[in-house]
């Protein structure tokens, strides 16, 4: 037959004028989702903003010593319901389902900062974290 079909998009997305707008599919950031964001955006510079003023000596115990904070933290968290119930209560930063029944990303980033700064260059280490 001599009309073309063409099916609704399933993902939410609308065909207007030949043009498939995902408009319809882009979801609002809430105000804790920005902070969330906000947080490690700036908290991922830390290690490697310290890093370009001290040498790799230098800066595996102060690396240590950030990462074994964050893992102490989150082992806490995880493990002592009422300090998880004070950082659910007064840390403004909100964590994603999945992140409050196992370790956080902010644990995983400090276990690879380490581990770049241990087997990289220091340009390189910088660069990937």
């Amino acid at each position: 037959m001599g009309t073309d079909v063409h099916p609704e998009p399933t993902d939410g997305r609308r065909e207007q004028d030949g043009q498939v707008s995902a408009r319809a599919s882009v979801p609002l950031l809430d105000r804790a989702e920005v902070l969330r964001k906000v947080y490690h955006f700036f908290g991922g510079l830390i290690t490697p903003g310290i890093y370009l003023f001290l040498t790799k000596s230098q800066m595996i115990p102060v690396a240590a010593f950030f990462m074994a904070g964050v893992l102490a933290f989150e082992i806490a968290r995880l493990r002592i319901p009422a300090f998880r119930m004070w950082v659910e209560a007064f840390v403004p930063i909100r964590f994603k389902e999945f992140e409050r029944r196992r370790l956080a990303g902010q644990a995983f980033l400090q276990i690879g900062f380490f581990v770049a700064i241990l087997i990289a260059q220091k340009e390189v280490a910088i660069l990937a974290m």
